[in-house]
């Protein structure tokens, strides 16, 4: 990417703290409806939770699998 040496650990450390950032607004945005969801039928509430789990693990698994062959 022809990065400047001098620049390396801002350009490392803003990508890192925009990441972070990004995680923490999908947690803000996710938390308080898995809540509302879970006060109004818990059993719906774990479902959604085992599925969005399920869909990580397999994206996860997906790109895993293309990058390593």
């Amino acid at each position: 990417m022809h990065l400047p040496r001098a620049a390396l650990g801002w350009s490392l450390f803003s990508f890192s703290v925009g990441v972070d950032i990004g995680q923490a607004c999908i947690v803000l945005a996710v938390a308080p409806a898995l809540a509302l969801l879970y006060r109004r039928n818990a059993i719906a509430a774990e479902r959604v939770v085992a599925a969005a789990a399920f869909g990580v693990v397999f994206v996860g698994s997906f790109w895993f699998t293309q990058r390593l062959f």
